[in-house]
């Protein structure tokens, strides 16, 4: 057996729940729903990015993509892998892709309705 005695260079996913995110978390692996998509930019380094709103059952949290990247439907399904969690100029969460982290849009959506009353980018960290 080829594979014996090697190990899996992925390691295994731990998903975890928009409320469990605090500020500086890295390698978090979340399963959302895309609320909203902000047509707003932001720049920074030459870089253009996009505020996304997702949630899931949980809560719901801003996630910042590249602007190439935030042309999202309401309703999808995200799965992102290894993302961080930063804390913006005001204090607020929010979750972003690193150069390691890995997006993708599920092809069929996920059951979950996400909790709006739990807005965890509203909490202010200082």
């Amino acid at each position: 057996n080829f594979s014996s005695g090697l190990r899996d260079p992925m390691p295994p996913t731990n998903f975890v729940k928009v409320d469990q995110l605090t500020p500086n978390s890295l390698n978090v692996d979340l399963v959302v729903k895309v609320l909203q998509c902000e047509a707003s930019l932001q720049v920074l380094g030459g870089s253009q990015f996009s505020s996304v709103t997702v949630g899931d059952e949980t809560g719901t949290v801003i996630l910042r993509l590249p602007a190439q990247q935030a042309r999202l439907d309401p309703g999808s399904t995200l799965v992102l892998r290894s993302a961080r969690v930063e804390t913006s100029s005001s204090g607020q969460l929010r979750v972003e892709l690193g150069r390691w982290s890995r997006l993708v849009v599920a092809e069929t959506a996920a059951s979950l309705v996400p909790q709006l009353e739990n807005d965890c980018s509203a909490v202010q960290y200082r």
